[in-house]
């Protein structure tokens, strides 16, 4: 695969795929997403024809992940899990006191 351009990533798009995911089910993902299931069906389709990657095939009324889709669940767990914790680090160095540094001024500079 050629690199990866990643302003073309929609978080939309990755959300989706996790939940299709976990559900393998675009009409139930679509009722957890608050979306209708052609919204569901059009990231999916989007996410793989700009990679070029099969990550869904149909069975029966349901869906199954392909090897290249169950590669792509965990290494996308993997990152939410990542950024996760990145916003948990950033809010703890955020909490941490910070000190201010304040300077005397009496005025003996003071110029009439």
């Amino acid at each position: 695969m050629a690199s990866i351009n990643f302003d073309e990533i929609e978080y939309a798009e990755l959300i989706t795929f996790q939940t299709v995911a976990e559900t393998l089910n675009m009409s139930v993902a679509a009722e957890k997403l608050c979306v209708t299931q052609p919204a569901v069906s059009k990231r999916i389709a989007n996410l793989e024809s700009r990679f070029g990657i099969i990550l869904f095939v149909r069975v029966g009324r349901g869906l199954q992940l392909t090897p290249a889709g169950r590669a792509f669940h965990q290494e996308l767990l993997k990152s939410m899990e990542h950024l996760h914790r990145a916003f948990i680090t950033a809010a703890e160095v955020q909490a941490e006191p910070v000190r201010t540094l304040r300077i005397g001024y009496d005025g003996f500079f003071d110029i009439p």
